[in-house]
């Protein structure tokens, strides 16, 4: 498998949600204010569609019942993305389309994003900082939620003896990039193999393959840290 094939599946997502090709390839070129705002919309987004597409997909099997996927996705759109008595995340869970992982994620990004744009002093606040100035259990739950993006044909990518939280400390930008780059993945193919067993077990067998063709790019923008760096 080419990288270029592996990276299909988020390009059809972003076409789906009404974006350009590479949107969020460049998003770690993004100023942090800009990247974690652009981040969380399309996350929103992306979660918003899981729910759309798979409600209409559940409600096919009725004959007489035919859904407007855009009134759906209009609906769901109006409920905040991570309120854990009525929002997004809490549909989803109900639903059984996101594991534990990711809502911890997408709740772990919407605290940030919240501190972020609710002050307008930390336009130049970087993810880094936001990460130091957190107390030692608020640090622990976002390393927690941020190294899933970091799998084990990745973790080599750091070096031979990195352990995931350490990258997660050092790197928390490119950390929330590869766990936001997971978690749509998996939201493509929850939509795309909703119902079908045998799509599911293609799909593991894909994710395993797209970890190891990212750690090139990994490799390069760790150089490109280092280089600035020095």
């Amino acid at each position: 498998m080419k990288l270029s094939d592996a990276l299909k599946p988020l390009s059809d997502l972003e076409n789906r949600l009404g974006l350009p090709k590479g949107f969020y390839h460049k998003l770690l070129k993004e100023d942090d204010w800009s990247f974690v705002v652009k981040t969380h919309a399309l996350i929103e987004a992306a979660v918003t569609h899981l729910l759309s597409k798979t409600t209409a997909i559940s409600f096919r099997q009725f004959d007489d019942l035919n859904l407007d996927e855009e009134l759906l996705a209009q609906a769901f759109s109006r409920l905040e993305l991570s309120d854990k008595r009525k929002g997004k995340v809490s549909f989803s869970k109900a639903l059984g389309l996101l594991m534990d992982y990711q809502r911890s994620f997408i709740h772990s990004l919407s605290e940030i994003r919240n501190a972020f744009v609710h002050d307008v002093r930390n336009v130049n606040l970087t993810v880094s900082k936001y990460f130091q100035s957190l107390g030692p259990e608020k640090q622990h739950q976002f390393i927690l939620s941020f190294e899933i993006g970091i799998s084990d044909d990745l973790l080599t990518s750091f070096g031979e003896t990195a352990q995931r939280d350490a990258i997660v400390r050092e790197n928390p930008k490119l950390s929330i990039w590869l766990s936001g780059l997971v978690c749509l993945k998996e939201i493509y193919y929850c939509i795309e193999f909703f119902g079908n067993s045998e799509k599911l077990i293609k799909m593991t067998a894909e994710m395993a393959e797209f970890s190891k063709l990212l750690a090139p790019i990994v490799n390069a923008l760790i150089s490109k840290k280092n280089s600035i760096a020095s």
